[in-house]
């Protein structure tokens, strides 16, 4: 989404009064991801080759940018956005059984314990609730639903646990009478505080 300079850094030149500054709080992986995963629901919807020749074209840069030296997801910041791409790199997999895929999904699920990550798969395996990881957004329920096809990819029973103890952590705790999960944009452990809400992927 960014040009050459900043493409999936997790910074951006923004405009500010006076000019210009740099500053590292961009979703450039996370726009990424959404295009990615829109793209192969078109391509499953109608067959168009074109649209899964875009989203390979994507993955590349990804797997060129990320995990063949020091580079990693987490490097780029705003974790809780930017770890989405793990989702669509484990749908890609199980889609096509190449394992470059497969490769950069394990790699960058290793990324959701990094340091400014909330690590809610060490959080679930624990038998904590969702709203106790130490940053529960709502963005973070595409890397969750990575988990669901991660355990597709694998047969390992850690994802399919991580995955249904939150799904059922999410109803018990943070699901609205509307049908809503979140409020102020995360889980809080209870629906009856007045706020913001999103839907639930999964509920």
């Amino acid at each position: 989404m960014w040009g050459d300079e900043y493409e999936l850094t997790g910074y951006g030149r923004f405009v500010v009064p006076g000019g210009f500054e740099v500053r590292k709080d961009t979703w450039d992986a996370w726009s990424e991801y959404h295009i990615m995963y829109g793209l192969t629901e078109l391509y499953k919807l109608t067959g168009e080759k074109c649209y899964f020749i875009a989203v390979e074209k994507a993955a590349e840069l990804f797997l060129k940018k990320f995990y063949t030296g020091a580079s990693r997801l987490a490097d780029t910041g705003c974790l809780f956005a930017n770890l989405a791409p793990i989702h669509i790199f484990a749908i890609l997999y199980n889609y096509t059984g190449k394992k470059e895929y497969l490769e950069f999904a394990l790699e960058a699920e290793k990324d959701i314990s990094a340091t400014g990550a909330c690590d809610f798969t060490g959080n679930s395996l624990a038998g904590k609730e969702f709203y106790e990881c130490p940053y529960p957004r709502w963005e973070y329920l595409h890397s969750i639903e990575a988990m669901a096809e991660l355990y597709k990819a694998t047969g390992n029973s850690k994802y399919l646990n991580v995955f249904t103890q939150i799904w059922r952590s999410i109803q018990k705790t943070d699901v609205h009478n509307t049908g809503a999960f979140s409020t102020f944009e995360q889980a809080m452990g209870t629906p009856y505080i007045y706020g913001e809400t999103f839907l639930c992927l999964f509920c």
